[in-house]
């Protein structure tokens, strides 16, 4: 796996090592321990129902009853308390901000490259039906107006989407941070509209030009398109193990407008990590289309008018709508007042409950499980995930592909949580540097095999340099068979591994990637060479 590095040693202890923001409960030595969690929302004509119990909920997995294994119900809270300070030169990927793990949080992300630039068109081409050059300065303004209001508790993170994926700023809740970023924050589209949706031909060429023209721009557009698919899913799929093993209500504000894809895909590539989508259209208030003008050989060009489709409706609504309904969130389209879409969003997970059941082995099918679920008493309305892959263990190329991108995301993966400490020691070359780190092995999700444990993961450590590239990668296999008395000790007090690596000239980052071959779930650190002592 990985097999672009040598590998290195690692000396891995079974020793007692802090873990942060986990329940005190382990969780029980069981043959089956892919755990399916739904977080959702409940709401009635007074606003969000707080005062349900276990009891009162009914689940179904493709209409099959199952027992909820695990509950927990969220509420505002006055306070939080501080997490426990770290070491110096010691990094976690479960630290969530100021106030200490959140009932929820918020990703706000700005969308460059699926909000098209309209300006520009071909003489003969006909009008794009839809405009979106301010589209995203106007989300930028509606943006600020909401962080200027942003309340102290509330857990906002804020991201742009151009070529790739950047982090404005993370969770912090600081509004003058956020305001400082966005000051900064230059709105404009990456993408340009006659690129990815050219208008027909219509110039006064006889016999079958304007079809041959249309052609090949079209080819072209569905190269783009496909290349805006790849980028937009692979930063989904790094906010979704950024925010995986967050509990309560995890929200993706998606100021956005063409979406070139299904809002079932999207649903899917977030579906493990339990992500509410809230798209807001940013284009606002929108017209069912604009008029456009008729070019042909027996007009003068730009002169005629084409009137506009009483059934159009927007490119990327529909998506919307889609992905929205089946993350359970809620789509904002045709409203100028994006602020207060943002702040609903964030408002929704005032009071959230989660539940969780374990499915059976032989129910592991691969295949997509539709899960429905009811309350017993009254009739409020329930927003949730429509279902999960019922996947199986992960297969090799899985867990490659996975600890490939934890190593390229500029977000922290958190699926599997790290702790690690690194320093500077003098043996064996001066200037190497020593890393020690501890996984929790409850994220690992090691499958019973008579009387042992069994599992294994893929350890990595990369050395980055300031463009991001790797200039040195070293990999490990560890395989685990762990009696139950050393499962258990282990649960307390983590797997640690300790390696030294020999420090490249031009180091900027340092990455230690962990990922688990049973579910190709990651855990990652990104840790700055500045910050290494």
């Amino acid at each position: 796996m990985m097999g672009t590095g040598r590998a290195i040693a690692f000396t891995f202890l079974w020793i007692a090592a802090p873990q942060t923001n986990r329940a005190q409960d382990a969780p029980a030595f069981r043959a089956g321990t892919h755990l399916v969690q739904i977080n959702l929302v409940v709401r009635d004509r007074n606003g969000p129902v707080s005062n349900l119990t276990k009891e009162d909920f009914v689940l179904t997995d493709k209409g099959n009853p199952r027992q909820i294994s695990v509950f927990s119900m969220t509420a505002p809270q006055a306070s939080q308390p501080a997490p426990a300070a770290l070491a110096e030169g010691t990094g976690s990927n479960r630290r969530y901000g100021a106030s200490g793990q959140p009932a929820s949080v918020t990703v706000v992300l700005l969308d460059r490259l699926n909000t098209l630039n309209s300006v520009g068109t071909e003489l003969y081409e006909s009008s794009p039906a839809w405009l979106e050059d301010h589209a995203l300065g106007y989300a930028k303004q509606h943006l600020v107006k909401f962080v200027q209001q942003l309340d102290p508790k509330d857990r906002v993170a804020i991201y742009s989407l151009a070529q790739s994926l950047t982090v404005l700023s993370d969770f912090n809740g600081e509004r003058d941070q956020l305001q400082r970023v966005l000051n900064g924050y230059r709105p404009t589209s990456v993408t340009d509209r006659d690129k990815v949706d050219p208008g027909e031909f219509h110039s006064p060429v006889p016999g079958g030009f304007n079809g041959s023209v249309d052609r090949d721009r079209q080819s072209l557009a569905n190269l783009t398109n496909a290349n805006r698919v790849q980028i937009t899913m692979s930063a989904l799929a790094s906010i979704a193990a950024h925010l995986a093993a967050i509990p309560g209500r995890k929200n993706l504000v998606w100021l956005t407008a063409d979406l070139p894809f299904s809002g079932v895909a999207i649903a899917r590539a977030l579906g493990r990590a339990d992500v509410a989508v809230y798209p807001v259209d940013a284009r606002g208030l929108l017209p069912k289309a604009l008029p456009g003008r008729i070019d042909d050989a027996s007009s003068v060009p730009g002169l005629g008018v084409r009137p506009a489709d009483p059934d159009a409706r927007p490119r990327g609504q529909d998506t919307m709508e889609e992905v929205a309904r089946e993350t359970g969130g809620r789509a904002f389209i045709n409203t100028n007042n994006l602020s207060e879409a943002i702040r609903s969003a964030v408002e929704d997970a005032a009071v959230t409950y989660t539940l969780g059941f374990y499915p059976d082995a032989n129910l592991l099918d691969g295949k997509f499980h539709e899960l429905k679920i009811r309350v017993k008493r009254g009739h409020p309305d329930l927003r949730y995930p429509k279902g999960y892959f019922a996947l199986q263990d992960a297969q090799a190329q899985q867990t490659q592909s996975a600890a490939t991108e934890a190593a390229q995301s500029p977000l922290e993966a958190a699926r599997i949580h790290l702790l690690a400490q690194v320093e500077p020691v003098e043996q064996p070359k001066p200037g190497s540097l020593r890393i020690s780190c501890t996984i929790d092995l409850r994220d690992l999700e090691l499958a019973q095999s008579g009387d042992l444990q069994k599992g294994s993961a893929e350890v990595l450590v990369i050395q980055q340099d300031a463009a991001g590239r790797a200039i040195a990668r070293e990999s490990q296999i560890l395989n685990l068979q762990l009696t139950r008395e050393n499962y258990g000790q282990l649960l307390k007090t983590g797997l640690f591994f300790s390696t030294v690596v020999e420090r490249k000239d031009g180091l900027a980052t340092l990455r230690v990637v962990v990922a688990g071959a049973s579910h190709a779930a990651t855990g990652s650190l990104i840790i700055p060479a500045a910050q290494i002592r």
